[in-house]
């Protein structure tokens, strides 16, 4: 009995299901595509390394300052088992600017990506409400990322919409 239900389902899905789907429409995004031609995108970017290249900078001319300090006290001092009060304290304060160094790098890494992903998610929603518009302009139905098809007609496709409304 339920082999027959099954088959007679089976039967009715085959048969039938081709118009179930038959008005949807659905609409294709290159998502990457978008992210790369989007003038939001880019203006974000440059944002980001406005606000965040002279900390990057500085804190890379203090690795090399600190690189430069370990080699020259390595240098002077060599292999020696024993160093004196005054190499010992040398030694601490290098130890203690590398983490120092270390910790700021961290805070800037975390500060950085704070901020990249405060400033992605309006970008993301502006791109979301281009895409919602351009679909209810074309009477779309459905929009699936083209990352998420196998194949799709080149009719299908809604990218350079996208673009051009993000470019308005």
């Amino acid at each position: 009995m339920k082999k027959l239900l099954v088959t007679i389902c089976s039967l009715a899905v085959f048969c039938f299901g081709s118009s179930i789907f038959a008005d949807t429409k659905i609409g294709v995004l290159d998502l990457n595509k978008v992210m790369k031609n989007s003038p939001q995108v880019t203006a974000t970017q440059a944002a980001l390394k406005q606000q965040f290249e002279p900390r990057s900078k500085d804190i890379m001319a203090k690795q090399e300052a600190l690189k430069k300090e370990i080699a020259d006290f390595n240098a002077r001092n060599g292999n020696k088992a024993r160093l004196d009060a005054s190499q010992q304290k040398v030694k601490n304060d290098i130890i203690g600017e590398e983490k120092s160094l270390r910790d700021s790098a961290v805070n800037f890494q975390k500060d950085l990506a704070a901020e990249q992903n405060k400033q992605m998610k309006v970008v993301l929603d502006k791109i979301q409400n281009v895409v919602n518009q351009v679909a209810h302009d074309k009477q779309l139905n459905l929009v699936v990322t083209k990352i998420s098809t196998a194949y799709n007609d080149a009719n299908l496709e809604i990218t350079d919409d996208v673009i051009a409304e993000l470019k308005k």
